[in-house]
């Protein structure tokens, strides 16, 4: 009996957690000039950027 009082504890514990918040932007421009180029995974720093 203790320990099925032990997994409910653990499981209401996780179901209090904060929501996860979604960013999500619309702009005109496809291409953010930022000195990087977005790839599909990661960024690449864009040659000639001020801010290396």
């Amino acid at each position: 009996k203790i320990e099925s009082s032990a997994i409910e504890a653990s499981l209401s514990s996780r179901a209090v957690r904060e929501p996860r918040v979604v960013v999500q932007t619309t702009s005109e421009v496809d291409v953010l000039d930022d000195g990087y180029r977005w790839r599909k995974y990661g960024q690449k720093v864009v040659k000639g950027n001020p801010n290396p």
